[in-house]
């Protein structure tokens, strides 16, 4: 199986979590959430979290964070020729 169709199955499987996920409502004793409406948890790991819809989404989140950051990191060394120029500008007063 190639890269790409590797890619599409965990799409697909991921897909289909959440589309399963968004049917199904919080358990009253499901604690590993807070209450309310919140779909993203700070500080906690997806694994953690017993609900698969803000398990999906803090995954994603964290998985978008590293992904932005880890292009940030290659964009800023010296041989990726991203130049900044900056100018002061002389105030008289």
């Amino acid at each position: 199986m190639g890269q790409q169709s590797h890619l599409l199955v965990k799409f697909l499987k991921v897909e289909l979590l959440w589309r399963n996920a968004k049917r199904t409502e919080f358990r009253e004793n499901d604690k590993s959430v807070p209450p309310g409406n919140k779909m993203y948890i700070d500080g906690a790991t997806f694994d953690t979290i017993e609900h698969t819809r803000p398990s999906i989404v803090t995954w994603a989140v964290k998985t978008i964070i590293e992904l932005v950051n880890g292009e940030a990191e290659e964009m800023i060394k010296p041989e990726a020729g991203l130049h900044l120029r900056v100018r002061t500008k002389n105030v008289s007063q």
